[in-house]
Formats: C-alpha cells, structure tokens, sequence
C-alpha cells in the first residue's frame, strides 16, 4: 500500500494538484464524517466487487451526487443519470463520469432529484411498506405458520384464525407473543 501511496503523491506532485488534494488515510470517527461528505461535490465509490455500501445511503443523507461502479447491487439505489452515475468498474469510465459532471455542471441537477430519491429510504417509508405488505399477507401466512399469533391491532378474523391473540400492537405485541411463548 505504502509503493501505491508513493506513486499517486508523485502524480500530485506532477500535476502542481498538491494544493487541491486532502489525503486522509486514517480511521475517521463517525463525529467528523460530516466534514468530509460536507466537502464533497460528488462521492465516488470505485467498487471491483461489492454487495451494497453504507456510504451510498450516507451520501443521500447528506444530498451528494454520486458515482458508483456497476457492481452487486449499487445500480439499484442509485439511478444512473439521476442521482449520479452508474459504470462499468473502469478507469476510463469512472473519469469519463467525473468529466461529464463538472463540464456539464450536473450538481445542482443531481442534488435536486436526490431530495425525491431518498424519501425511498426514509424510516416513515419502511415501516409504512412493511406494515402493508404484512396487512396484505397476513391471513394467507398465517394459514401457513404452525402457531399463529396476531397482534392486538389485528383485523377480527386474523385473531379468529390465530392460536393466540395479543393484547397489544406493532413491537410490544410482538414482545408480548415472545415473552409468553420463547421465553
């Protein structure tokens, strides 16, 4: 790593970048996180291999456009030509997208649309598609499960189909179903 260090310090020094370049390859605490993507035009993640990444969802979080290789499953959670750029893990791509980014002066474009995109992500959002699809699924599952609990917010004939029916909704059913049966 240190051989690879050498040869990109050179390449800024080369290029007179020096002034225009942080290098921080240290551990950064979760506290200053903030000045770094509070810097940032764009964030660029040139994954070889990934499943999905953290500071994807960091980077909506702090409205930034992003550049992310195709690889696993970044496509998904970040539209290419509308929060940022999705290609191939290649070099000449990756600089091809950052170009095309500051030549065609797409921050505020990609900022903009980032607003809508992440309420996809919002917690409200979450809870509100799970509990649908839990409403939607619920007497087909729980004709299905060998020991059928519902919640105290359960529709009548769910707690007519179940074993037991719990005195209290959403989490704290759930923990009262726990505490009675697996505890």
């Amino acid at each position: 790593i240190d051989d690879k260090k050498e040869i990109y310090l050179q390449m800024i020094d080369n290029y007179k970048i020096n002034d225009k370049i942080i290098i921080c390859d240290k551990y950064i605490p979760d506290e200053e996180v903030k000045n770094f993507f509070n810097l940032a035009d764009m964030v660029v993640q040139p994954y070889k291999s990934a499943t999905q990444s953290g500071v994807t969802q960091v980077a909506y979080h702090f409205e930034k456009p992003m550049l992310v290789t195709d690889v696993g499953g970044l496509r998904e959670i970040v539209p290419d030509g509308k929060v940022g750029y999705v290609v191939e893990p290649n070099p000449v791509k990756i600089a091809d997208a950052i170009c095309d980014f500051y030549d065609n002066n797409r921050k505020e474009f990609f900022e903009d649309n980032i607003v809508e995109e992440k309420k996809k992500y919002e917690w409200s959002k979450m809870t509100e598609t799970i509990l649908n699809l839990y409403k939607e699924n619920d007497e087909d599952f729980l004709k299905e499960v060998g020991y059928k609990i519902a919640v105290g917010n359960a529709e009548e004939k769910l707690k007519e189909i179940s074993t037991y029916a719990c005195e209290k909704f959403y989490g704290d059913g759930v923990a009262e179903a726990i505490e009675k049966f697996a505890l």
